[in-house]
């Protein structure tokens, strides 16, 4: 809601001076796809963009590695030799957080996960 003075507070996942950017969602209404976390940053980007939900199955507590693996797991999340998985990768990929949440095409694309 914007007041007189032209200030405004955005609804979530709306961003903007005069909340005029919103976070890209799919035909079910779930910002990112339901697999990430939109972010709004205008140095980096001038409209909002998903982060993919990631997890690093590397730990010193065991049960904490154990957690992670079976996130992965559970998500259809192919670990890579680093330890990362996430939805932005080749096997589960870009397209079930990104792309779907934007509604555009393109091919699966790889990510250095490394500096995660």
């Amino acid at each position: 809601m914007c007041n007189k003075f032209g200030s405004c507070d955005c609804q979530d996942n709306f961003f903007g001076d005069r909340c005029q950017h919103m976070c890209p969602w799919d035909n079910e209404r779930q910002h990112c796809s339901g697999n990430g976390t939109c972010v709004y940053n205008p140095e980096t980007q001038v409209t909002p963009y998903c982060v993919c939900n990631r997890w690093n199955t590397v730990n010193e507590d065991e049960e904490v590695a154990a957690e992670m693996t079976q996130t992965c797991a559970d998500n259809n999340l192919f670990v890579w030799p680093n330890g990362w998985c996430s939805y932005y990768d080749a096997s589960q990929g870009f397209d079930a957080c990104y792309t779907l949440g934007t509604g555009l095409h393109s091919s699966t694309s790889q990510l250095n996960l490394s500096h995660f």
